[in-house]
């Protein structure tokens, strides 16, 4: 089996010109993210460095035609990103209240959404394929492309289109024409994907299982676990901190990704930007370097409070005159 992989930008991937079309075959689900999970790419891609890291790419590629055997639904997540992008932009060039400067570097900005979309800029075609449903009203939004095309006032009704508005509206609604430019060309534009290559469909389907089914990768909370354990820390300590978020059998690893977030934020950190999830090894080895084990008592100490911060109890009531 062959197999090529190797990080690329989302410029890389979607370039401005050339032949490379991404196709969802037939036999993948259609497109089916919730808000929820669009509105946690948006912000990682917002508060995390230039560059960062959203996920794997699996294909198998027939010329130029690359077949997409795992990462549709991030990718056309960020298919709908950079439509919205342009559509905000557009309304920003059509501002009077925006500077002449800033809507020259809009303007190339967006032409230059157009050629990454677009496979052909005469048919409209787009450079990503998906399912017939899917597919019908994004051949439908990309017209947006052609800056006076109206779309038909009953696509509210379809969960693709509510995705769409929702990032145009709700996540890109208030940036500013700067701040539109900047997101598209410093965070946007770098974003990084592995690429895994495959010649044909059944070892596609081999490496699909092998990154679905033989392991999740590890998180933060594991590389924060084993620079514990590598300065003479003990399983027992460590397992002290996870029953702390633990209801039942599993420990609750969101609120406990929040508590070290939190925790940093609140106590460690020395500047003004919060921690963000991509950084928290990094910090957090420099803690562990400077404490040593011992750090750990405190965040089990600190652990305790947080969860009665971070409940899930709706009749929790706190009085804050006990603080006094």
């Amino acid at each position: 089996m062959k197999i090529d992989s190797e990080p690329r930008s989302f410029r890389e991937l979607f370039p401005i010109d050339g032949p490379m079309q991404y196709v969802v075959p037939d036999y993948q689900r259609n497109y089916a993210w919730k808000e929820e999970q669009i509105e946690a790419l948006f912000n990682d891609m917002s508060t995390e460095d230039d560059g960062y890291y959203v996920g794997n790419l699996l294909i198998s590629e027939e010329g130029s035609f690359q077949n997409i055997i795992d990462g549709q639904q991030r990718l056309t997540t960020l298919n709908l990103m950079l439509l919205a992008l342009f559509e905000r932009m557009l309304d920003k060039t059509n501002d009077q209240d925006v500077p002449n400067d800033q809507k020259g570097k809009l303007f190339q900005d967006f032409g230059d959404i157009k050629r990454r979309l677009l496979l052909d800029e005469d048919t409209f075609e787009p450079r990503l394929k998906l399912l017939k449903k899917d597919q019908e009203i994004w051949e439908k939004l990309v017209k947006i492309l052609d800056e006076k095309t109206n779309l038909p006032s009953n696509y509210g009704r379809f969960a693709f289109f509510k995705r769409y508005k929702y990032i145009q509206e709700n996540l890109l609604g208030d940036l500013s024409a700067v701040e539109l430019h900047n997101f598209y060309q410093n965070k946007f534009m770098p974003l990084t994907l592995l690429k895994i290559s495959v010649p044909d469909l059944n070892d596609a389907y081999q490496v699909f299982a092998s990154l679905n089914s033989k392991g999740l990768p590890l998180t933060p909370l594991d590389l924060l676990k084993n620079m514990y354990l590598a300065q003479k820390g003990t399983p027992d300590k460590w397992m002290e901190l996870t029953e702390v978020f633990t209801d039942g059998d599993n420990a609750d690893k969101q609120k406990m990704t929040r508590f070290v977030l939190n925790s940093y934020d609140a106590f460690e950190k020395k500047s003004a930007s919060s921690l963000t999830k991509g950084k928290i090894v990094k910090a957090y080895q420099k803690l562990f370097d400077k404490y040593h084990a011992g750090y750990i008592d405190k965040l089990i100490e600190r652990a305790k409070i947080y969860k009665t911060i971070d409940s899930d109890d709706n009749d929790y009531d706190y009085n804050l005159l006990v603080c006094q």
